[in-house]
């Protein structure tokens, strides 16, 4: 499981990628990006930011299994299901995987 509370604080999306200021975490440099917003045109990232760009391929593999574990639960409620309710369940669940 994944302590989401360091991501606390994060600039909200939109983010878009461009040379410029640099990222660092745990002492890395993990890129240079700068955070496009409107109303803050020149934000600067935040350590919230850097972890959170630091923990990208953490995230994917949570988001990976994940999906995995819906998937084998609503294939598990498949052989049993009995009732049309129980079938739209399983039916949202596949939704969300998509």
């Amino acid at each position: 499981m994944i302590d989401t509370d360091k991501y606390e604080g994060h600039t909200p999306a939109p983010w878009d990628y461009e040379s410029g200021e640099d990222i660092w975490a745990e002492d890395r440099l993990i890129c240079r990006m700068s955070l496009s917003h409107s109303e803050r045109p020149h934000y600067r990232a935040t350590n919230a930011d850097a972890q959170l760009i630091a923990d990208a391929p953490l995230l994917l593999e949570e988001v990976k299994r994940l999906r995995e574990a819906i998937a084998d639960i609503a294939d598990e409620m498949e052989q049993v299901v009995c009732t049309e309710y129980e079938q739209e369940i399983i039916e949202d669940l596949r939704k969300v995987i998509e």
